[in-house]
This record gives structure tokens, sequence and C-alpha cells, in this order.
């Protein structure tokens, strides 16, 4: 008996002391609690606002007043050198400038520039106003170079070819002409210059390079006349014209005149006899664009020489096989400006085929675009369209969202204890507010995508997976923690989905100027071949394969060598012919070697080079192997 009260009393004991121990330890927990709250709801914000919340705080109005600043009358520099009435500046100092303006105003700033170096890459810098960057995107603006094809690869305005009679791309070059660009906003329905808010009096803007070098003549500050505000009836009442009557004319889209980015090369498309030029075993370079053309502010000039003065209808030959369920968005420059408000936003449709498309009004009436006699230039340029409002309110909703997982993960960590309450909606109930504002927005998005592509798509899955998961997380606060890797995923996929929402290819055939009169032009009407006209392509193509070697690129001036080497490249076409094109410029002349270039695949699973060597007919180089073959 002594012995089982002894047990009670131990276990008594033990009992007592640990119901006096448990508020000491919920006091503990609390306190950690209330301590990651605090130190979560004291995080820094971004010391930038967004674009658009920088209009919100500056309610100013357009300024009327313009200015045209030499660039050589800056006030500071940093690494920039004079050259007579230019600066050159580089990616590793600054130029500043000040201007007194007689009111506080909405100003745009253009620079007239040329770019410098042999960089690919886009210039950029960064812009600040009176000693601050007013806006995120002002941290790094980019400015395009400007590209044409290089006149040594052209026989004048032919593209050359090889003894094989194929075409060969020519490789592009930096234009050397001055270019006048606004300081853009990319990611609007229109790319359109950026409002900069002035105060009264003397103001600086400085312009810090970042990347490439830039050679400044000028500073334009102003605000550009919207010309895209103007509607079709002024347009046809300031161009007082007779219509064209003559024959169609044709531009063919691969003759570019000028781009804004080198990866804007002639194509090759051998899908279609349709597409001009075709043959259905040589190379032609037929179309432009494509995945590479897609990108919201990169444009493609066509120079256009017209017979007469007046009113054209204009047609394009496309095709917009990527992007399923939507369409791409370019806007219309004729002469340098936009003509008149509908051609800021032309919609191309998703087809796996050619389309063709005369530029009309919503009832079928070709539009009229006035063209003066002799030399006129085109220009279509990406741009986001309807799709610029969907993409302004995912981005925020990313930004939102990523700042509720940080608040999350410094309360939890990255890997919270399962069997821990963290008590989210009471500690931080801002998090949870996030969720429900974002959860609608999400929706919202959602929505308005299929609204413009009339029907829900592939595009809709990501935002309605995460607008499901807020909601989830809304109604049972207790799982987030353990649902935390699920959430960044959808999170990070968002984010990855706002480019492919960006994604705005096109390819183009060509362009056609025709009587209004005549309507619809064949060349535009006919852009798809008939069944019989592929079977005898195609028939073509097939007896050509067994006359035609695919795998050896032609000799261009082969005559002047007088021996050879062959070389064998385990690699696709293009870079092939980069390979063929330098040994036939650079090496053959200095040494009297002709390079034969082949390209070569293994297609029994056995390297063709081992084969070859075997047999003793491999070849003198061999380029691109892999690491197993000797």
């Amino acid at each position: 008996m002594p012995v089982k009260y002894s047990v009670i009393q131990r276990y008594l004991c033990i009992l007592l002391c640990l119901f006096i121990a448990l508020p000491f330890v919920n006091t503990t927990r609390a306190q950690q609690t209330a301590d990651a709250a605090a130190a979560v709801n004291n995080l820094p914000s971004d010391t930038l606002p967004d674009y658009a919340e920088y209009l919100v705080g500056h309610t100013l109005p357009a300024a009327q007043d313009s200015y045209m600043i030499p660039a050589t009358d800056f006030s500071d520099q940093k690494n920039c050198t004079v050259h007579g009435e230019t600066v050159l500046t580089t990616d590793n100092g600054f130029i500043e400038w000040t201007v007194s303006v007689p009111k506080a105003a909405l100003y745009q700033v253009a620079l007239v520039h040329k770019a410098l170096g042999d960089d690919v890459s886009d210039i950029e810098r960064e812009i600040s106003i009176n000693g601050q960057i007013p806006f995120a995107q002002a941290r790094s603006v980019s400015f395009h170079r400007i590209w044409m094809n290089n006149p040594e690869d052209m026989n004048e305005e032919a593209f050359r070819k090889d003894n094989s009679g194929n075409q060969l791309a020519p490789s592009q070059v930096q234009a050397d002409l001055w270019n006048t660009l606004y300081i853009q906003d990319i990611r609007g329905s229109r790319v359109k210059p950026y409002n900069f808010a002035f105060k009264k009096g003397t103001n600086s803007i400085r312009i810090s390079g970042l990347r490439g070098g830039m050679l400044l003549k000028s500073l334009i500050i102003n605000v550009s006349k919207d010309i895209n505000e103007k509607s079709y009836a002024k347009y046809l009442a300031d161009h007082k014209h007779v219509d064209y009557t003559g024959e169609t004319i044709m531009i063919q889209g691969e003759e570019a005149a000028l781009k804004s980015s080198s990866a804007l090369v002639p194509l090759t498309d051998r899908t279609s006899p349709s597409t001009v030029p075709s043959h259905p075993v040589n190379i032609r370079l037929n179309t432009i664009g494509g995945s590479n053309w897609s990108t919201p502010g990169q444009w493609i000039e066509w120079t256009v020489n017209v017979p007469d003065a007046g009113f054209y209808s204009l047609g394009i030959k496309y095709r917009q096989n990527m992007v399923s369920g939507m369409f791409t968005t370019r806007s219309l420059y004729i002469n340098g400006e936009i003509p008149f408000k509908e051609m800021s936003g032309l919609e191309f449709a998703y087809n796996g085929n050619w389309q063709g498309l005369v530029l009309s009004d919503s009832d079928a009436t070709p539009y009229k675009f006035y063209f003066k006699k002799g030399e006129n230039t085109l220009r279509l340029q990406v741009e986001t369209g309807r799709a610029s409002d969907i993409y302004a309110r995912a981005d925020e909703a990313v930004r939102e969202l990523n700042k509720a997982y940080r608040q999350i993960i410094m309360l939890t960590s990255s890997s919270p204890d399962p069997l821990r309450n963290y008590r989210i909606d009471k500690v931080l109930p801002e998090v949870m507010e996030t969720f429900r504002r974002q959860a609608q927005e999400l929706k919202g998005i959602s929505d308005k995508l299929a609204e413009i592509s009339s029907k829900k798509g592939s595009l809709n899955t990501i935002p309605d997976n995460l607008h499901y998961q807020l909601e989830s997380f809304i109604k049972d606060p207790i799982t987030i923690p353990s649902r935390l890797d699920s959430f960044k995923q959808n999170v990070s996929g968002m984010a990855a989905w706002l480019y492919e929402l960006s994604f705005q290819p096109l390819e183009i055939d060509y362009i056609t100027l025709s009587a209004p009169s005549m309507g619809t032009p064949k060349e535009i009407k006919d852009v798809n071949a008939g069944f019989f006209q592929k079977l005898l392509y195609e028939f073509k193509a097939f007896i050509g394969s067994y006359t035609t070697d695919y795998s050896t690129l032609g000799v261009v001036d082969g005559s002047k060598a007088e021996t050879s080497i062959d070389v064998w490249i385990n690699s696709g076409r293009d870079q092939a012919t980069i390979l063929k094109k330098l040994s036939d410029s650079r090496f053959m002349p200095d040494y009297g070697i002709q390079v034969n270039v082949k390209i070569t695949a293994s297609v029994t699973g056995i390297s063709s080079l081992l084969l070859a060597t075997v047999s003793g007919m491999g070849p003198d180089v061999a380029l691109a192997l892999t690491n197993a073959e000797p």
C-alpha cells in the first residue's frame, strides 16, 4: 500500500510541474510568433513605384512647350567624349543636362542617337530626373539598334546564290543612321513614350550607361502628338487625292530595308508552293519574322516605291501558327506615322495555314492609305494590344503574391513544422487580405482572357489553378504552411505565363498595295495552294531528293580556289552556313584553299565519322563531335 501511494505521489508531482511550466512555454511561443509577425510587417517596401503608380502620384497636365538641347550643352558628365557636335557616351558613365520649364507638367524625353559598337544586344540606359530614378521601369530602358542586310552579302538588291542555286541569307550589319527614339513604355496596349514629371523652374535629366555605346546629337523634351488618335475621316480629309487605279504592287517580306533586331533575318519556308518565291528543291529566302519577331517594340520596315500619289488598299499575307487560341498585334506606320487610330492595334488571328488580310473596317470596307509618289516607308511594330491590361494586372498579381510568400516564410521558414499551427489568418491578416483580393483578380484576368479570345483555352489554366488555390487558402488557412511549395510553383508558373502572354510572333510573306476599287486582290484572296498544285510541288521535291545532295553546302566563288579540303560538321544548317560563309570570306582568300562543308548526322546509331574513317572516306576536318567520338 505505501508503494502504491508513492507512485501516485510521483505522477502528481510531474503533472504539477508541467502545469506550472505550460504558461511559460506558451508565452515564449507567443512571443516568437509576435516577433516574427512584427518582422514581417516591417518588411522594406520597394523603393521605386511602378510607372502606373508614378502617374497616379503626379497628376500634372501635359506640357505644351518643347525643347531641343544639343548633346554638347551638358551640365555634367562622366566618361563621355565630345566629337564635334556630338557626344560619345559609354556603358560606365553618365551625361546630364538641365532645362528650365515655366510650370510643373508631364514631359516626354527623346534622344537623337546613333548606336555604336559590334554588340548585337540593345543599348540600355538608366534615367534620372532631378537626381532620382522616377519609377522602377526607368532603372533600365532599352534603345534598339537599327539593322540591315549586309551589302557585301547581296548582289545589289538580290540575294546571292551558291553554285547549287540556293539563296544565301545575308548577315546583318548596323545601319549608319541617326535615330530619334522616345524613352518608351512597351507594356501598354501600344508602345508609347513615358511621361516624366518636371517641376517648375530648373530640372535635370541624367542618362547613365548600363550597356553599349551611344553617340548623341541632341535631347528632345516635349509631348509628342498622338498621331493614332486621329480618326479615319480626319485622315481622309487631310489627304485629298484620287484613288490609285494601276496594277497590284507586291512588297516581299524578306526584302525588308531596316529592322530593330539582328535576329530578324530572311527565312525559308518550303511547306507550300504558294509562298513567294518558292522552289521544290533549292532554298529560297521568302519570309521574315516568325518567333524572332515577337517582343513588344520590335519592328520591321520596308521601302515602297509607288508610281503615283494617291490612296491605296493595303493587304498582308501572313502566318500566325504559334499562339493558339489568341491573336498577335501590330501597329502600322507609314512614313514614320500611324495614319489613324485603327492602325495602332492590328490583330492577326491564329491559323496553321497562310492567311490573307486586306486592312478593313468593321463592315469589311477596305481602308484607304495615302502614299506619296516615289519612295515611302512602311513599318510594322510589335504591340501587346488588348492583352496589355491583362499583362499589367497579372504582373501586379505576381508581385503581390511573391510579397505574401516572403511574409509567410519569415514566419514559418521555408520548411514549416508540420505539427504546428502558425495561425496565419490571425498573425498575418494582411496576407489573407492579399489572397482574397488576388483570388478575385485572377478570376477577372481569366474571364477577360476568355472574352478577348472568344473562348477559354490553355492560356486560362495557370491563372485558374492559382485562383482555386487561393480560394482554398482562404477557406482553410491551417493548410497554408504544408502547401507552400505548391504555392511557390504556381506563382512561378504565373510569372512564366506572363512571358507567354507577351509572346507576339508573326511571319510575313508579302504585302500588297492595290487599287481600292479592286476589292480583295488575287494575291491576298488565294494565299494557299490547291490540291493539285501541292501534289505537283511534292512530286518535284520527291524527285529532287534523289538528285540533290542536301548535306553539302554549295560553293560561292569557288573558281578562285586551287585546292580544297573537306570539313564535316555535326550541327544544323544555320551553323554550317555561318562556317561556310567565314571560310569563303576569310580563309579561302588568304590561303587559296576551298573549304567544302558537309552536314553529317548519325542515322544508324553508329557515328558516321567512324564508319567513314574505317572505309577510308573520312574528311580532312570534323567539327562538333560528341565526347564519345575519337
